[in-house]
Parts: C-alpha cells; structure tokens; sequence
C-alpha cells in the first residue's frame, strides 16, 4: 500500500512540537510515502511565509524533504484531482477545510 500524504502529515517533523507518533509512522512508512506538487507549492509557500533563522531552517528541511522524495512527488493531473475531490467532499461532509 502506498500513501499520498498532505502538507500537515509532512510537516510534522519540522514542527517544534510535530506529532511523535506521526514522525514515527513517516519513518517507518517513507519508502511508501507520496505527496503531489500541490503540496509541495503548501510547504514552500508556508517557508517563505516565516522570517530570518526559522525561515533558513525550514529551507534545508524542505530541501532535505524534497531529496528524499524524490520519484515520489506527483504532478497535479486528472488521478490526483479526482483524489483531492474525495478528499474534500469528505472534508466538506465533517464541516472541515482542506
């Protein structure tokens, strides 16, 4: 089975105080792991929205993040939009936001 991961799983390892039993489960479950470029776009956009010394951290993270997916970083086509539909009908259904 593989994963196709969001912004919010992806980034708990950068997070100060990041999930432990999600960074667990990427480490063990990364060679599995996915994400599409639309997550990538969330993950840059949210560095640059960040300041001096936390804003170069976050840099090499998601530089060092990106290395280690590489072939594992999907484009935005047709599978991945009908993918992030159900997502979001799902999201919509518990009167959450995406």
């Amino acid at each position: 089975m593989s994963w196709l991961l969001d912004a919010d799983v992806l980034s708990q390892p950068a997070k100060r105080k990041g999930d432990a039993r999600v960074v667990e489960w990427l480490e063990r479950e990364e060679p599995r792991c996915h994400t599409s470029t639309v997550v990538v776009a969330q993950l840059a956009y949210r560095v640059r929205s960040r300041e001096g010394r936390q804003r170069e951290s976050l840099q090499v993270w998601l530089r060092q993040l990106l290395d280690a997916m590489e072939g594992r970083i999907l484009g935005f086509s047709v599978s991945v939009a009908h993918v992030w539909a159900e997502q979001q009908r799902v999201l919509d259904d518990a009167g959450l936001r995406m």
